[in-house]
């Protein structure tokens, strides 16, 4: 992308719907730690639990985990989890993204680590380990809120317009601001009560009396009326005048009756829109998509000679054009192995499934709303002709004592009339109490002074008939989003079933122990064993020195095994674990293994009681030697093997030896113990799980049958 800079900062309408993924990707995870790169950027690097469909078995084990702190959860405790680093720029932005490293002081990508602000100090003393109960937008501002639960309830508010702002409150007390700003209707200092900036009004919950008096008093056009006075954002009040097929230029007060009630009618249904239908659409000039112009979360008739590109999320969109580290496009990354693309098919899916399912449970409640609307308007208006006279008398008489009395006066006049519940000459409007016509009850009814008793009830007809339209249209929407989760749910069951083709695997450095058999003890000494005679012989006479030690199983058909003492070790002796270890290993190349031995016995000495040199009279074969003096046992040594991943020197290796040992380097291995698998296929399955050919698993495993007893850190498929 070339152009990025034409969308600078994000809407009310923007707001609205990110709130909303975040929540859905935010809620339940724990602030970790704050950064602050630039004076005006924040960082919140969330650690959020991975939620996965777990069995009864787990499910109780995920929901004591996800009560736990970050610090926990960064210890590997409780179900799989993941960190997220919440970008937010005071005044434009905020968009979240996966950690993939520290922060850059300057551009808030994954390159330096910044040294925190003293505001960033200031949250992390009070928010580290908080989890977030709550993310939400204020009114119809751009205005974000963070509820944070520890043993206290704090607020981290974000100001997203002008300059920005980022504040710290509990129990509605200021504990500090990132910048601290007096005004005439509110301060931004710490130890002050926070105030929200005042509106004038909030689109979102405009009535239509409102409405028309904002209109026919306002001295401005059409277009900044709606801005100015209304709080509808620039391209969605053109985008209004465009819809209801009026000129933007117009005088309010010059609208028709009709004018202002399609132009309120279609208010609503915007926000109805981008409640429950919204989308990631990205705006650009060309096909070429080299020149972005916006992001909307809803078709705009403003756009239609623009080309769109719909994205699966509109976080995703935000941080498309907002990230830094998303310039080049990589969002499915360049030469990514076939593997990663599943991956990705995956990942996208299950995004797109949570946000149809945000938008089925919206429908639903726009459904419920509608149901309601229809049937309360019919019976407003069947009550009105049910008491036709009695609204046309009272109508008459208020509006003659309107042309008599001042609007306070006509209250005065009127008090007495029980029927009255509420008279706003002001506004033009009164309520009536009347009785329904299928029982006792009551209701109160808003009549409109400007019209007669025929016209206030067709109103309510009409509205009532527009909501059953709207209610045939969401029940389409809602049955079609339906069938769209049905359809990707089948589709993620489907990619997870796949046989997910594995990468080539890349071609390894080997280290001079790898042509022995080999692993590295929990103390970190290196050890091998001969896998034949030849290279029993080999390993002694080149590589048992004298600090070193050599052990062999107490019985025939095994390798000889050196231990190597390592010189950066403290201390000139190798430990007693380590001896043990390889003591185990001498086993379990071992005929012990095709034996199926549950324990056995081997032993160690010192170089100079291990010679080729045999007795007068005597004969050693290749690879034999003899053992002089006192041999050091060790007993009841279990068959069991270890077999996982370590990184040794830089490099990551299989490793296969000692339980003990492969544990204390691999958080994901495998338990092995002789059975009744045969060795190829034992080696085809381990190939599967550690994406290695299955030549290197049969290179590393004893001969004999296997076991597969225990995967630790590798997620069954």
């Amino acid at each position: 992308m070339n152009n990025l800079n034409k969308k600078k900062q994000l809407s009310s309408f923007d707001i609205m719907v990110l709130t909303s993924e975040l929540r859905e990707m935010l809620v339940g995870g724990f602030i970790n730690k704050v950064y602050q790169p630039i004076k005006n950027e924040l960082v919140l690097r969330i650690t959020v639990p991975v939620k996965e469909k777990l069995s009864n078995t787990q499910a109780s084990t995920e929901n004591h985990t996800l009560d736990a702190s970050s610090d926990q959860l960064n210890q590997g405790q409780g179900p799989r989890y993941k960190q997220i680093n919440l970008m937010i720029t005071l005044g434009k932005f905020m968009y979240a993204k996966p950690k993939t490293g520290p922060v850059d002081v300057q551009t808030g990508s994954s390159r330096s680590i910044p040294i925190p602000g003293s505001f960033a100090m200031l949250l992390r003393k009070h928010l580290k380990n908080g989890k977030i109960t709550d993310i939400y937008q204020h009114e119809f501002d751009r205005i974000v809120v963070l509820d944070i639960a520890k043993q206290e309830t704090y607020q981290l508010i974000i100001e997203l317009f002008g300059d920005g702002n980022a504040l710290l409150v509990k129990d509605n007390n200021i504990i500090q601001p990132l910048f601290s700003h007096t005004w005439s209707a509110r301060t931004l200092r710490a130890g002050q009560i926070y105030k929200f900036p005042p509106i004038k009004v909030n689109p979102r919950k405009l009535d239509l009396p409102e409405f028309n008096k904002i209109l026919t008093t306002s001295n401005k056009d059409l277009v900044r009326t709606l801005i100015m006075d209304m709080d509808i954002p620039g391209k969605y009040s053109e985008e209004l005048c465009i819809r209801a097929k009026l000129d933007k230029k117009s005088k309010p007060d010059q609208l028709t009756d009709g004018d202002r009630d399609k132009l309120f009618e279609l208010i609503q249904e915007l926000f109805e829109m981008v409640e429950t239908e919204p989308h990631a659409l990205l705006i650009y000039t060309d096909d070429g998509m080299t020149d972005l112009v916006d992001l909307v979360p809803i078709n705009l008739e403003l756009y239609d000679k623009f080309h769109i590109n719909e994205m699966d999320d509109f976080n995703s969109a935000v941080k498309q054009i907002f990230d830094p580290d998303s310039e080049n496009g990589e969002l499915l990354g360049h030469d990514k192995r076939e593997f990663e693309k599943v991956q990705v098919m995956t990942d996208q899916t299950s995004t797109e499934v949570a946000r149809l399912k945000r938008q089925l449970e919206q429908q639903s409640i726009a459904l419920k709303k509608f149901t309601t609307q229809i049937k309360n308007n019919r019976e407003f208006g069947d009550a009105i002709y049910n008491n036709y006279q009695r609204c046309e008398k009272i109508l008459n008489e208020v509006t003659e004592l309107r042309t008599k009395f001042e609007p306070d006066e006509i209250i005065q006049q009127i008090s007495e009339t029980e029927d009255i519940v509420e008279l706003n000459p002001h506004e033009g409007y009164l309520i009536l109490k009347m009785k329904k016509i299928e029982n006792d009850g009551t209701l109160d009814i808003k009549l409109d002074m400007r019209r007669s008793v025929m016209e206030n009830a067709n109103a309510y007809y009409e509205l009532s008939k527009r909501a059953k339209e709207k209610l045939s249209g969401t029940k389409k929407a809602l049955r079609q989003t339906q069938q769209g989760v049905n359809d990707l749910s089948n589709k993620l069951d489907n990619i997870k079933s796949q046989d997910i083709p594995r990468a080539k695997p890349c071609v390894r450095k080997h280290f001079w122990f790898e042509k022995y058999h080999w692993f590295v003890t929990s103390a970190g000494n290196i050890v091998v064993g001969g896998r034949d005679a030849k290279s029993n012989d080999q390993i002694v006479k080149r590589y048992l020195d004298d600090k070193d030690r050599y052990c062999h199983a107490d019985l025939g058909g095994a390798p000889s095994v050196v231990i190597k003492h390592d010189p950066n070790m403290d201390g000139s002796d190798i430990s007693d674990d380590s001896l043990k270890e390889a003591c185990e290993f001498a086993l379990l190349y071992s005929k012990a293994w095709h034996a199926k031995l549950g324990a056995a016995t081997a032993y160690w000495v010192k170089p100079s009681q291990v010679s080729k040199s045999p007795q007068s009279g005597e004969y050693l074969g290749r690879g034999a030697f003899v053992i002089r003096g006192k041999r050091n046992y060790i007993t009841n040594l279990k068959l069991q093997l270890g077999l996982g991943e370590i990184e040794h020197e830089g490099r990551k290796k299989l490793m296969a030896g000692p339980l003990s040992a492969i544990s204390a380097h691999s958080r994901s291995y495998v338990v092995l113990a002789p059975g009744n698998i045969k060795k190829n296929a034992m080696a085809k399955e381990l190939s599967d799980l550690f994406n290695i050919v299955v030549d290197d698993i049969l290179s590393i495993l004893p001969s004999g049958e296997f076991a597969l007893v225990k995967k630790v850190g590798i997620k069954n498929d």
